[in-house]
C-alpha cells in the first residue's frame, strides 16, 4: 500500500503470496520492491478490464 493505506497507480497482486502493491507506473513501485525482496517474481494486474501477468525474472508480460 502507498501512503495513508491506499494504492497510488495501477494495483497488482503477487501470484505467490497475494501481496497487493502498486505497479511501476506509481512513484514507489511497491510490487517491484516486493518481488525483489521476496523472490516472488509474478504479479497480476488488478485494474478493471486488464488481464495480464508479468514475470520479473523473465521480463515478460503474458495474458492470464
Amino acid at each position: 500500500m502507498c501512503g495513508a493505506g491506499r494504492l497510488v497507480g495501477a494495483p497488482a497482486r503477487v501470484h505467490d503470496c497475494g501481496h497487493t502493491g502498486c505497479c511501476d507506473s506509481s512513484p514507489n513501485r511497491h510490487a517491484t520492491a516486493h518481488a525483489q525482496s521476496s523472490a516472488h517474481p509474478v504479479i497480476r494486474s488488478l485494474e478493471p478490464g486488464e488481464a495480464w501477468a508479468y514475470c520479473y525474472v523473465h521480463d515478460r508480460t503474458a495474458p492470464r
